[in-house]
């Protein structure tokens, strides 16, 4: 028996992560579009993504927001209003599973990437914000609706990525690359073996903005690259939170699932030359794993070469069956009760 993964990869090809020649030790640069750079083992980019915010795609489970506070910091659980340690927005935070996190490859290497939206008032220097302080944890205890845990976070609690590991580092972001709620400005990608194997169930995110002295350039009109007119320097420029709010989630774009029924004529569970198509035959994602075609399930109906192509799949590793018909025998896999699942 076998099971299909499917999960939506963004391949990202020929990137080279290297410091700008315009960043100082410390401090980043993600001001100006197309920004990149490389801390700690982390990829980390300006963002620009051109969804719609109403897609569904874009997922966020940590809101940090202070009205007349320029430092606002916080970190996902399920916690009411009373019991947030921070500036956490309980309507918009939750606890989060680390298998909801997507695995994007970056040449080689598998990444987890998770993605931030600021909100800032958009004129001149307003529309700057920092990251101080950006840790990312793992672990197996359950999540609550009351304190379990607070930070900084003890046993059964594992740290997996910080910002700050062997130096305070600090991360400059620009509001007018993306304005608006819900357009993400950055993203962040952490190596998927600081994660496991094993993996623990759930993930936690702690963040703080606003509050870290900043020493190099910005840009302010979000160009493609730093001109030699446009950046400006700082030393010990603080930037702090003035607007809004800062909200750290993922986006989780769906996937496509193809492949071919065809007729076994041998039995041999192996499409041999000469070996049709079997056309009008109903393969579906069987989310819930009944073994039935569900309303909401996405699913395709075979050519006449007996090819499909299942669009809309939510990220995640699912059973691909085919609808069963009268007189056939799935030879592969063939073992009860699974005949009609469909292997890739």
């Amino acid at each position: 028996m076998g099971t299909a993964l499917l999960m939506a990869v963004g391949m990202v090809l020929g990137l080279v992560a290297a410091a700008s020649a315009l960043d100082d030790q410390y401090s980043y640069d993600m001001t100006w579009r197309g920004a990149t750079d490389t801390v700690n083992g982390a990829i980390i980019s300006a963002f620009t993504p051109t969804d719609s915010t109403g897609t569904g795609y874009w997922h966020s489970f940590l809101r940090v927001s202070a009205a007349n506070s320029a430092i606002v910091k916080g970190y996902n659980n399920d916690y009411g209003q009373k019991d947030m340690q921070f500036n956490e927005d309980p309507s918009w935070t939750e606890s989060f599973y680390l298998k909801d996190v997507p695995q994007v490859m970056v040449g080689s290497v598998l990444y987890r990437e998770f993605q931030l939206d600021i909100n800032q008032n958009s004129k001149d220097t307003d529309a700057l914000l920092s990251i101080d302080t950006l840790e990312v944890y793992t672990t197996n205890i359950a999540p609550t609706p009351e304190p379990g845990y607070q930070y900084p976070f003890g046993a059964g609690i594992s740290q997996r990525w910080d910002l700050d590991a062997g130096a305070d580092n600090v991360i400059l972001l620009n509001f007018g690359l993306n304005p608006g709620s819900g357009k993400r400005d950055f993203k962040i990608q952490i190596p998927d073996a600081l994660f496991g194997p094993p993996y623990d169930t759930w993930v936690i995110l702690y963040t703080e903005h606003g509050g870290d002295a900043y020493t190099g350039y910005y840009d302010l009109d979000a160009g493609a690259v730093p001109s030699t007119t446009d950046p400006v320097w700082v030393e010990n420029g603080v930037f702090g939170n003035n607007d809004g709010f800062e909200e750290w989630g993922v986006t989780k774009y769906p996937a496509t699932k193809m492949g071919t029924k065809f007729h076994d004529q041998n039995a041999n569970h192996v499409k041999d030359a000469g070996e049709p198509g079997l056309p009008n035959w109903t393969i579906y994602v069987d989310y819930d794993g009944d073994g039935v075609l569900d309303a909401g399930e996405p699913s395709a109906v075979t050519g006449a070469d007996g090819k499909y192509t299942i669009l809309g799949i939510e990220p995640g590793t699912y059973d691909v069956r085919e609808v069963a018909k009268p007189g056939w025998i799935c030879s592969y896999p063939n073992t009860a009760p699974d005949n009609g699942y469909y292997e890739s």
